[in-house]
């Protein structure tokens, strides 16, 4: 981080980008990604698999802004997210500074802020939906590649 970022961030804004930071490496969201990229390029006559492993890197995104949102609240993110773009009044947010802000599309802060304080069936019914989209997403993934492994190792030609 540079001197610049750290002065212009308080306490509980540096608290939170360290916090979606460390959320990144201790969910191992690098790792995450190389799979996905992988199995993009493998797999990528299949349009399904492809479209969908693009859409990784954002998850992971909200992935760590849902960790950082339970240890410091969304408004130090949302706070910090938007001082990080805009240095001062006077700046255009510069490239960088407008992927950072809508790298999870183009309501980041609206959700976080919006998403502060999720109710528990709300919680329980996304824990729900990503659990059957996941289960979903494997057995296609098996569906197709096992024919193949199957042809590939028994000398198909």
């Amino acid at each position: 981080m540079s001197t610049a970022t750290l002065a212009a961030l308080s306490g509980d804004e540096l608290d939170a980008v360290l916090a979606h930071e460390r959320a990144h490496l201790t969910q191992h969201h690098h790792v995450i990604a190389a799979i996905s990229h992988e199995l993009a390029h493998v797999f990528k006559p299949i349009p399904f698999i492809s479209r969908s492993a693009s859409t990784v890197p954002l998850y992971l995104e909200i992935a760590a802004d849902n960790a950082a949102r339970q240890i410091t609240g969304a408004r130090p993110l949302a706070s910090a997210l938007l001082k990080l773009i805009h240095h001062d009044a006077n700046s255009a947010p510069s490239a960088a500074g407008d992927l950072a802000l809508h790298a999870v599309g183009p309501n980041r802060i609206r959700t976080l802020l919006d998403s502060d304080e999720p109710a528990q069936g709300h919680r329980r019914t996304t824990i729900v939906a990503a659990s059957l989209q996941n289960m979903t997403l494997v057995a296609l993934t098996t569906a197709v590649a096992l024919p193949w492994l199957i042809a590939m190792t028994s000398g198909c030609s």
